[in-house]
């Protein structure tokens, strides 16, 4: 079990590694982003919608209302394991308003 922790530990940190960087380069490509919603009652499931580098990109609205990619400052993420659960936390430090 120890030595599972320690493969996760090490993994885990190239895995968010290459995670925080692919992050980095959707910030910096200032893609825009819309929302997307199938009518305008307020409990419809919103849509993220965004044209990223590598392709589109759906996901359901978090409640983050950014215009475009850049506005999320810097992104970083955490990832933890407990008992066979993988869990990723996701931190946005929106950058200051210039």
């Amino acid at each position: 079990m120890a030595g599972d922790r320690t493969l996760f530990s090490r993994s885990s940190r190239s895995s968010r590694d290459d995670i925080d960087e692919r992050l980095r380069e959707w910030i910096t490509a200032d893609a825009p982003i819309m929302i997307d919603s199938p009518s305008p009652s307020l409990s419809a499931r919103r849509m993220w919608h965004c044209s990223l580098p590598e392709g589109e990109a759906r996901i359901p609205c978090g409640g983050t209302h950014v215009s475009r990619t850049s506005e999320l400052g810097p992104v970083r993420v955490s990832l933890s394991l407990q008992d066979a659960e993988l869990t990723m936390r996701t931190v946005v430090g929106l950058p200051a308003q210039r």
